[in-house]
């Protein structure tokens, strides 16, 4: 799918809460449309269906990964009081941002709007780090909408 690269340098942010963890992962999972099946009865034993694409894309939750500081609040599950845009219950906005790759000079984002709908608390055992997670949303609102990352031209 092109250059390779990792994960390092990739930021999560949201426009009026904070997320203050050392993020170790950001799985952002993705978009996807279910089938409608239309076959009618005329169809016989070993013809395949008859498919259309559903009206609606249905989006992935995303999964913030990291460090726990028990020390930080943790935003708040169902917020939708943030009213980022004009509409009402828009909730917060989430920009996920990847890090550049080779001569890129504005990163690759996915931005909208949504809430935050698990938190996950550490386990606590002796030599391990304490990780928590953060689960999100996005509401269809406003987004979310990936922007493409850019390479200036040769």
């Amino acid at each position: 799918m092109g250059t390779e690269n990792t994960g390092n340098g990739a930021i999560a942010t949201l426009v009026s809460q904070v997320i203050v963890v050392g993020i170790k992962k950001i799985a952002v999972g993705g978009k996807s449309i279910g089938t409608i099946d239309v076959t009618d009865i005329t169809r016989t034993r070993g013809e395949a269906q008859l498919l259309i694409p559903e009206d609606i894309a249905e989006i992935d939750e995303v999964s913030i990964e990291g460090n726990w500081d028990s020390g930080v609040a943790m935003p708040t599950l169902g917020d939708v009081s943030a009213d980022v845009s004009a509409v009402a219950g828009d909730g917060d906005t989430l920009t996920i941002t990847w890090p550049l790759f080779g001569t890129q000079t504005v990163a690759a984002k996915l931005t909208g709007t949504g809430f935050f709908t698990k938190i996950s608390f550490p386990d606590m055992e002796n030599n391990t780090a304490q990780e928590g997670s953060l689960t999100w949303k996005f509401n269809g609102r406003t987004g979310p909408t990936y922007t493409v990352a850019t390479t200036p031209a040769p």
